[in-house]
C-alpha cells in the first residue's frame, strides 16, 4: 500500500490546548532582508522543478550553498547527513510502492538501500555519536498508525517502539543528542476517525484529536507525559537545553498557522507568530544552536516558499534563503 504526499499531510496535526494559556506576543515583528550570520550549517530538503528531490547545506557565514543530493521526488522529502562519513541518509519509493532507507556516499556516489521489509519511512534524524537514525514508519501495508524506529548504522538492526500498539500514531518527533531525550507528538487513529465522521454526517470541519507530546529515553521508554492538547500540530523541536519546544499548529484546519514555545516549568504556550500579510503558512520552525532564535518556512505574497530566521530578542525576521523554482520543504541541523 503505498501512502500518497496527501496522507502524509494527515500528519498536519493536532494542538489546541485545554491546559495551557496562549500568550500573544507577535504585535511589533517586522519582516527585513538582512541575512543573520550564524556561523553555522543549516540543511534544507527542497523540492526543485517540481520532480527532484535536493538536499541542500547551507553556509551561513559565507551563504554558500552546496547540493549535497539529487534524487527523483517520489513522496515526502526527507534526509539526514553524517558528515564525518560523507554520508547522506534518504528515503525512497521502490517499485513495490514501498518507501526505504537508502544511503548516498557523496564522496564515491555509491548508493546502497538500508530497509527492505518496513512499509515506509519518513522523518530521519542522525544521532551521530550512536550511529543510530532514528525514523517513523508504517510497518505493516495494513497499518494506519506510525511507530519510531530506530536503525543501527554499524549492524542494521531495526528496533519499532511500540509495535503492539494499533491506535496511537507518531504525529512528528525531535530527538535532543545534548540530553538523550525523544520529544514525541501522538494522536490516536481512533478519535480521529470519529471526529471526521462526525464532520462529514454534519457538513462541517473536523475537530482534532487529542495530541500527547510526551518525552521519551533514547531507547523508547515513557519518561513522562508532559502535556494534552487540542489543535492540528504540525511540528515540535526541542530547545537547546530541553526547557522549552516549539510548536507549530493550527487551532482549527481553515484557521492561522501558528508558532508557539512551550515552557515546561511554566506549562504555558508563548504565541510567537502566525500567519500574517506578508508571511502565510508559517512551518518547520527548528532553533538554531544558541537558542537565540529560529528557522522557518513561509510562503510570501509571491506564493515563493523561503527560509527565515526570528530573532527571539530582538523579534525581527530575516531572510536566510531562496532559490528559484525551489520549494524549501522542510529543514534540520547536524546537533
Amino acid at each position: 500500500m503505498a501512502i500518497k504526499l496527501k496522507a502524509i499531510t494527515l500528519f498536519t496535526a493536532i494542538l489546541l490546548v485545554s491546559i495551557i494559556s496562549i500568550i500573544v506576543l507577535h504585535n511589533s515583528t517586522s519582516v527585513i532582508t538582512i541575512r543573520e550570520s550564524k556561523q553555522e550549517q543549516i540543511f534544507i530538503n527542497s523540492a526543485y522543478s517540481e520532480t527532484k528531490h535536493r538536499v541542500n547545506k547551507l553556509d551561513l557565514k559565507s551563504n554558500k550553498t552546496e547540493v549535497l543530493l539529487e534524487e527523483n521526488i517520489y513522496d515526502y522529502p526527507t534526509s539526514t547527513y553524517f558528515e564525518e562519513n560523507s554520508d547522506v541518509y534518504y528515503t525512497r519509493k521502490l517499485n513495490d510502492g514501498s518507501q526505504q532507507l537508502f544511503v548516498k556516499d557523496i564522496e564515491t556516489n555509491e548508493i546502497n538501500i538500508l530497509t527492505k521489509d518496513l512499509n515506509y519511512v519518513d522523518f530521519l534524524q542522525l544521532a551521530k555519536e550512536k550511529n543510530i537514525i532514528y525514523l517513523r514508519t508504517l510497518v505493516g501495508s495494513d497499518d494506519r498508525n506510525f511507530h519510531i524506529a530506530t536503525f543501527d548504522i554499524q549492524t542494521g538492526e531495526i528496533n519499532v517502539w511500540n509495535n503492539k500498539d494499533i491506535d496511537n500514531s507518531v504525529v512528528t518527533f525531535d530527538f535532543s543528542p545534548f540530553f538523550n531525550k525523544v520529544l514525541v507528538v501522538t494522536k490516536s487513529i481512533t478519535e480521529e476517525y470519529n471526529n471526521i465522521s462526525k464532520a462529514n454526517e454534519k457538513n462541517i470541519s473536523p475537530e482534532p484529536p487529542t495530541h500527547t507530546i510526551s518525552i521519551y529515553s533514547e531507547r523508547g521508554t515513557l519518561e513522562k507525559e508532559e502535556i494534552k492538547l487540542k489543535s492540528f500540530i504540525k511540528s515540535a523541536t526541542f530547545s537547546l537545553d530541553g526547557e522549552n519546544f516549539l510548536l507549530n499548529y493550527k487551532n482549527k484546519l481553515e484557521d492561522t498557522s501558528k508558532i508557539g514555545l512551550y515552557n515546561k516549568s511554566e506549562r504555558k504556550i508563548e504565541l510567537l507568530l502566525e500567519d500574517s500579510n506578508e508571511l502565510k503558512n508559517i512551518r518547520e520552525p527548528i532553533f538554531n544552536t544558541d537558542n537565540s532564535g529560529f528557522y522557518f518556512i513561509a510562503d510570501n505574497n509571491e506564493k515563493n516558499a523561503k527560509v527565515y530566521f526570528y530573532n527571539l530578542k530582538k523579534k525581527t525576521i530575516n531572510q536566510i534563503w531562496y532559490k528559484e523554482n525551489e520549494q524549501p520543504i522542510n529543514l534540520y541541523l547536524i546537533k
